[in-house]
């Protein structure tokens, strides 16, 4: 199915798919291109693999309930241990509880910001291992792991809702430079046309100079400094503690990546500019 952009509604809505300029795509790429933008390809995994997803992730939920379990008791069931309290660093540190707080953020001897609490933010924390003196717990999550294996063996893998001659048709038009596969702006279906004609429209864009100025230089580095300085410097006058701030510093950006979709919805064929903010300062 061909169709020019401007086209009626009802044209719109009995395709999911458009195709500019003169290109030929396959057959079988034409059926999985009418599937439409929000398709989504059953992904491809086996047996072996799901199982072990499985058992990562019951390893984490054994792992939290562990230290869950752990940090509930009352502290006259904690391992006994020399009391002595010492303040060094401006840090207060108590060897009764040394194994449970091990893991937790180190507190000021004088008050600190918001009553002397570290806010909960998920930040990655050195990983230790829970004790497992639980006989309870254990046997709970033994029969856990046990059941999910069960579960995972008497379950059926998805079938592929994609033939082999779709896929291979799909493959020629990804593997073509001279043809681009995008989805359109607003419209819900899928455009195919020249890359050169994208191309074309999003230079001619881009040298709208009322909207758009050229860079002798790019300023992600230099952006991302300023950010992290005025960050550091709010933080810091709050009464943060150094430490603290340096979780909220970006390390490293990369330039932002501009690409564009076709508006296949309008008389005249444009395209519509967006900035990905993936891996960029604010990521």
């Amino acid at each position: 199915t061909e169709k020019n952009p401007g086209d009626g509604k009802k044209n719109r809505k009995e395709s999911r798919y458009t195709v500019l300029d003169d290109v030929d795509i396959p057959t079988s790429a034409v059926a999985a291109l009418s599937k439409g933008p929000k398709f989504a390809i059953t992904p491809k995994f086996s047996t072996e693999s799901l199982q072990r997803n499985v058992q990562v992730e019951v390893a984490a939920l054994a792992y939290s309930l562990r230290w869950q379990t752990f940090l509930e008791r009352k502290p006259q069931t904690l391992p006994p241990s020399s009391s002595n309290n010492t303040c060094g660093n401006n840090t207060c540190n108590n060897d009764d509880e040394t194994e449970a707080s091990e893991f937790r953020p180190s507190q000021p001897c004088s008050e600190a910001p918001l009553g002397g609490k570290m806010p909960k933010i998920p930040f990655k924390r050195k990983r230790k291992e829970p004790p497992r003196a639980n006989n309870d717990l254990e046997k709970r999550i033994k029969n856990l792991q046990v059941d999910i294996e069960q579960l995972v063996q008497q379950t059926e893998l998805p079938k592929q809702n994609l033939t082999k001659e779709e896929f291979k048709a799909l493959a020629t038009l990804r593997n073509n430079p001279d043809v681009t596969v995008v989805r359109s702006d607003k419209g819900g279906e899928m455009v195919v046309m020249k890359t050169s004609t994208l191309d074309q429209l999003t230079i001619s864009h881009l040298e709208d100079r009322l909207t758009y100025e050229r860079l002798s230089s790019d300023p992600t580095e230099k952006l991302r400094k300023e950010v992290n300085s005025t960050l550091k410097q709010v933080l810091l006058t709050r009464g943060y503690m150094l430490s603290f701030t340096k979780r909220f510093m970006t390390p490293s950006a990369k330039t932002q990546v501009f690409y564009s979709l076709p508006k296949t919805h309008k008389n005249t064929l444009k395209i519509r500019p967006i900035v990905s903010g993936k891996g960029g300062i604010f990521d």
